[in-house]
């Protein structure tokens, strides 16, 4: 290892030297020798850049991203959306078959202790009609303490994205945005 560097060393003081006669081949000459100096101290120094970048790139920033949400965690998350107005308006909870509110999705634990309408909220599979009065969560990601709600409500012709966040232990609705399809 130290005879590299005394090399490097060497070649590089070879290349000085050669710069006083002739101003514009060293020029071209330096960088050559500076490059080999390089290029034997990179594959010294690449394994240990190689250790370092697996271990704070990999693991850390992906994990805020793909975090789960407990089952009180989802609940109280999605109950911050059922208790929407700007959602609640298309639920038309007064309609026949409505009640109790049935949702559906593929994150969904079968039970949940939310509740609608004076009633829990029924875990039902995917609807097979668009007349079927289900609200389909299509997307649940957690980044950190907030979490983003996609859904959709068939029957109603609508769909809806919603920002919900952790702030001292008590989940709130940000944002909430029904689109008429």
């Amino acid at each position: 290892m130290a005879g590299r560097h005394y090399i490097a060393v060497g070649i590089v003081l070879v290349g000085c030297g050669g710069a006083a006669p002739e101003p514009a081949a060293p020029e071209s000459a330096a960088p050559e020798p500076e490059a080999a100096a390089v290029e034997t101290v990179e594959p010294e120094a690449a394994p240990e850049a190689a250790e370092t970048e697996p271990e704070s790139a990999a693991p850390e920033p992906a994990a805020p991203e793909k975090q789960s949400l407990s089952k009180e965690e989802l609940t109280l998350v999605l109950q911050q959306l059922l208790d929407d107005p700007d959602l609640e308006q298309y639920l038309h909870l007064d309609k026949a078959g409505r009640l109790p509110l049935k949702i559906s999705g593929a994150d969904l634990p079968e039970k949940l202790a939310a509740h609608k309408g004076g009633y829990d909220v029924k875990v039902v599979p995917e609807p097979k009609s668009a007349k079927d009065a289900v609200l389909v969560i299509t997307k649940i990601e957690r980044d950190g303490s907030q979490v983003r709600l996609r859904y959709r409500f068939d029957v109603e012709g609508v769909r809806g994205s919603a920002l919900v966040f952790e702030k001292n232990g008590s989940w709130r609705l940000r944002s909430n945005r029904v689109i008429e399809k």
